[in-house]
């Protein structure tokens, strides 16, 4: 079952930072965190979306609407 995680700020800056200097607007991205530090694994253009699925009815939508946003602001 899914669950909820709140990431730590300094996993939210290395995720923004990689979005930025990618110019990607999606990704998937893949962390593990080793001797407290968090590394940066892979990007995932494609990535499976099914864990948010399972966190609660509203998810998926969000995730979509925040995608059309973007799209549309550019």
């Amino acid at each position: 079952q899914a669950e909820f995680y709140t990431p730590p700020k300094n996993l939210i800056d290395l995720a923004q930072d990689f979005m930025r200097s990618s110019k990607l607007d999606f990704a998937g991205l893949d962390f593990i965190k080793i001797d407290g530090r968090f590394l940066f694994l892979e990007s995932n253009l494609s990535p499976g979306l099914e864990g948010i699925s399972n966190l609660d009815d509203g998810t998926p939508q969000r995730v979509l609407d925040a995608l059309y946003q973007r799209a549309v602001s550019q």
